[in-house]
């Protein structure tokens, strides 16, 4: 089990955006996109073949899993019918933390816990998203103890220029000059850091940044009364209309429109 990645998950900022159910007959295929929120995914029915860049994962009846937010993947159904139940949230936990997508084998209490939060989403309760919080923190334990630990990769798989860099954005990365700060604090030429930053995090300096300050701008609207321009400002955008630019390139939607669909 991954003792580290449960307290890391638990230790994490999220919010939840949006829960879901339901049912997809045998062919239906999901093309391929990045996922915009993390999700924490029940099979209750069916199977299912999910596509990730680095290879194929067969999901059935039972299993539960964990795709982290900005991942690649797209998904078919390969049994006569699928049911599915989930949860969307904007979490913060460190980028160069690794998730496992590993499938554990849902128990009772797992259902129970879920079909709990269907039932919390479907009220009106002014209450219901802390409830459904809470709910999730325990299955996100749960699933975290139970993947396998081998799978998570450590510090010192990464070039240690590239991990003093990824620790120093952690708490900068909203800085508006940060991204030309990189390079005096990886201490490499240009040429080498970028080839081992893309090694480490399979992007470029420029696009880890954005998105860095993009998942916190998603998270700053879903869980603050800030303006789409502060909240710009305060994820290192000095031009609202770059922001709003870079926020509906990256997630699909403006920043007024996400903030009111969550709402």
């Amino acid at each position: 089990m991954s003792l580290n990645l449960a307290q890391s998950l638990l230790s994490s900022p999220r919010a939840v955006c949006y829960v879901g159910d339901a049912t997809y007959k045998q062919g239906h295929v999901l093309r391929e996109t990045v996922t915009p929120s993390a999700r924490l995914l029940l099979l209750t029915r069916g199977k299912l073949a999910y596509h990730y860049p680095s290879g194929e994962v067969s999901y059935r009846k039972g299993d539960l899993w964990l795709v982290p937010q900005l991942t690649r993947r797209r998904w078919q159904v390969v049994s006569p019918s699928v049911q599915m139940v989930w949860v969307e949230f904007v979490h913060l936990l460190p980028v160069h933390d690794h998730i496992s997508t590993q499938a554990m084998r849902a128990d009772e209490l797992d259902h129970a816990l879920f079909g709990r939060v269907i039932d919390c989403w479907s009220t009106n309760d002014s209450t219901r998203l802390l409830e459904i919080n809470s709910l999730l923190q325990t299955l996100l334990v749960r699933y975290a103890l139970a993947v396998d630990s081998n799978a998570v990769k450590t510090e010192s798989m990464r070039h240690p220029s590239i991990g003093n860099v990824l620790k120093w954005l952690s708490a900068n990365f909203d800085k508006t000059d940060a991204i030309e700060r990189l390079h005096e604090q990886a201490r490499l030429s240009a040429n080498h850091f970028r080839k081992v930053f893309k090694q480490a995090t399979d992007m470029s300096p420029t696009q880890y940044v954005q998105m860095l300050r993009l998942r916190k701008a998603r998270f700053l609207l879903l869980t603050t009364d800030k303006s789409v321009q502060e909240v710009g400002f305060a994820v290192g955008y000095a031009d609202p209309m770059h922001f709003s630019r870079q926020y509906r390139q990256c997630w699909g939607i403006s920043p007024k429109q996400d903030r009111a669909s969550a709402q």
